[in-house]
């Protein structure tokens, strides 16, 4: 009896030592495509890898490389008979994102968000190769609210939740889940106060997509008075690092419009401060130890180089 025992526990084992394995490659290796015949396999073999993942961090980290795997199969697939598979797929694995951060302790949470953000920005950029459709229009308006949430520094694990729930209104509004009483909870729409009041933000322009946020957004608690003002008070700063020393001021580049729309007047700046007063010094090995502009002639393509040699004789 106890050699039966010990033949049925080794059996559980191999077995599931075969499926992390298993579980293991189809993370790294993501071989099947929405449409093909393992590809059921292939998700739940990633299932379970996620419920085995060694902790809130852990677990997020594998969900955001896995959501990158089906954005990447959405982005092979677009355009075919495939293209609505392989975004459902992609909802499903965004959908365990949301749940894998809103678990994160919040000190744990920078780097998840900083990787969920440039997920958000790749798949954009892939939808817009998609041609216009329902369930295209849908998952744009999800990762567009998403990208807000992960900017937004006030929002919470609830916030995240509460998307996972959510319908998206053929309008393009988000619709989350139904309240206590059963009525539908709408996304909330900006009112237009009376000219001159309070209410009409005079002292503080509400602009863009600001126009748009929820009054508890930014008043917490019914209070008003003392609310920040400045950008890094509410919203997260995606590139810390890239900018050496200087302090943020995120209307020299940004707008209230849309986040990623950069411009930014290289000309005047550098009048008076050199490249490397806002980018941070990461240079290969060995390279020039000579102001930027000397070599980099384009402010929208670092790629070219124009370095004039007139006086120099030392080529090392």
């Amino acid at each position: 009896m106890r050699r039966l025992l010990l033949l049925y526990g080794s059996t559980i084992l191999l077995v599931l030592a075969i499926l992390v394995g298993a579980g293991e490659l189809m993370v790294e290796v993501h071989p099947f495509a929405p449409g093909q015949p393992l590809y059921s396999l292939q998700e739940i073999l990633e299932d379970a890898r996620l419920a085995i993942a060694r902790g809130p961090a852990s677990r997020a980290e594998l969900a955001l490389a896995l959501a990158q795997k089906h954005l990447e199969d959405v982005r092979e697939l677009a355009g075919t008979d495939l293209e609505k598979l392989a975004l459902e797929a992609f909802n499903r694995s965004l959908n365990e994102v949301l749940r894998s951060v809103a678990i994160l302790p919040p000190e744990e949470s920078a780097t998840t968000r900083a990787h969920l953000l440039a997920l958000t920005n790749d798949a954009l950029e892939v939808f817009d190769t998609l041609g216009s459709g329902t369930e295209v229009e849908r998952t744009i308006a999800k990762v567009t609210r998403i990208r807000q949430l992960t900017l937004l520094k006030r929002s919470t694990g609830a916030d995240f939740l509460a998307l996972i729930e959510a319908t998206i209104a053929d309008d393009g509004q988000i619709v989350l889940a139904q309240s206590a009483n059963g009525n539908r909870v709408i996304d909330p729409r900006a009112v237009p106060f009376p000219a001159q009041s309070l209410g009409s933000h005079n002292f503080f322009p509400l602009t863009g997509v600001h126009t748009t946020a929820a009054c508890q957004s930014c008043h917490l608690d019914g209070v008003y008075r003392g609310t920040p003002r400045e950008c890094e008070d509410c919203h997260l700063n995606p590139h810390p690092e890239r900018f050496g020393d200087v302090e943020p001021f995120c209307t020299v580049c940004h707008n209230t419009t849309d986040f990623r729309a950069v411009n930014f007047d290289h000309v005047a700046f550098n009048a008076s401060d050199g490249c490397e007063s806002c980018h941070a010094p990461d240079v290969p090995a060995d390279h020039y130890d000579g102001a930027c502009s000397d070599c980099h002639v384009s402010t929208t393509d670092w790629s070219k180089v124009q370095m004039d040699h007139t006086g120099l004789t030392d080529c090392q």
